[in-house]
């Protein structure tokens, strides 16, 4: 998981305060789990499914 895991009103509230002092703790790890899943991070998802479908518009 590459963020806070709030299972509480309190785990809420403390990620809350971390957000709004943009405090991110997690952002190196969200950064390498994002390089092992994604192939793809550009925006170019869309103009891939269009590709792939043959239908150039």
């Amino acid at each position: 998981m590459g963020g806070h895991i709030i299972k509480s009103k309190n785990d809420f509230w403390c990620f809350l305060t971390d957000f709004a002092a943009d405090k991110d703790i997690y952002k190196e790890k969200r950064h390498k789990i994002c390089n092992l899943v994604y192939k793809y991070q550009d925006a170019n998802s869309c103009q891939r499914i269009v590709d792939l479908s043959g239908m150039n518009v």
